[in-house]
């Protein structure tokens, strides 16, 4: 099973440590964090090289698409703390279908950054075809319109080849609405479900929510300490 996922740029310590966890815990995939030179590479003849041209978030819309569409596997984001193994999920994924959630709070959007599909799966390949048009004509590539903006209606478009998991999977914690808990005192354990695989977490929102090194979540009594500790912190 493949667990996809990619970072460019400088990487925060805490980032470094939620990719730890990825071999930590994924111990049955075959985990691949991939660098922008990695991916033009892997990605060519496959995907319009200009993804490689986009903000960061939408380029990242393009490599999923393609990763998905081509290899199959899971795409989780660089920002994941995992605390167990995704191969405890196989009784969802040997049933051939494109997985996904949707965003626990409306509009109904799904999660672009939490999938898992078959390789060649049709859902992954209509995503990889929007997104290739939209690179070769320059249109529609503005912030999400190449992730949750379309895959959201091709999802909901083929209801027999897609399968709904609980958002608890992957992101047991609102990351967009309750993100705050995050700094509180606490155990990652007291916010995770028995089958609760990762922590699906927010780069942007933490980054700038960050005055040092000192303030919560950073501070060693946060459930946000006790999950990248979990995850294989050093």
């Amino acid at each position: 099973m493949n667990v996809w996922t990619y970072w460019h740029g400088p990487c925060p310590d805490w980032v470094r440590a939620c990719l730890r966890s990825f071999h930590r815990h994924c111990v049955r995939s075959t985990v691949t964090v991939l660098s922008r030179d990695a991916a033009l590479r892997l990605t060519a003849g496959v995907l319009d090289p200009r993804w490689a041209d986009l903000p960061a978030g939408t380029g990242t819309d393009c490599l999923r698409a393609s990763l998905l569409a081509e290899h199959g596997g899971w795409w989780c984001d660089a920002d994941t703390a995992f605390v167990r193994d995704p191969y405890t999920l196989k009784r969802l994924t040997d049933r051939g279908k494109f997985l996904y959630f949707p965003w626990p709070t409306p509009p109904d959007r799904v999660c672009a950054g939490y999938c898992y599909s078959p390789k060649g799966h049709p859902v992954a390949r209509r995503w990889l075809d929007y997104v290739n048009s939209a690179l070769r004509h320059a249109e529609n590539v503005g912030w999400g319109n190449l992730g949750e903006k379309c895959l959201t209606p091709i999802v909901r478009d083929a209801p027999a080849g897609t399968l709904e998991i609980p958002a608890r999977l992957f992101m047991p914690v609102d990351v967009d609405a309750d993100w705050e808990r995050y700094f509180l005192p606490g155990r990652w354990e007291t916010a995770a479900a028995p089958d609760t695989v990762a922590f699906g977490l927010n780069h942007s929102r933490f980054e700038a929510a960050r005055p040092d090194q000192t303030a919560p979540p950073w501070r060693s009594s946060s459930l946000f300490h006790s999950l990248l500790a979990a995850g294989g912190a050093k």
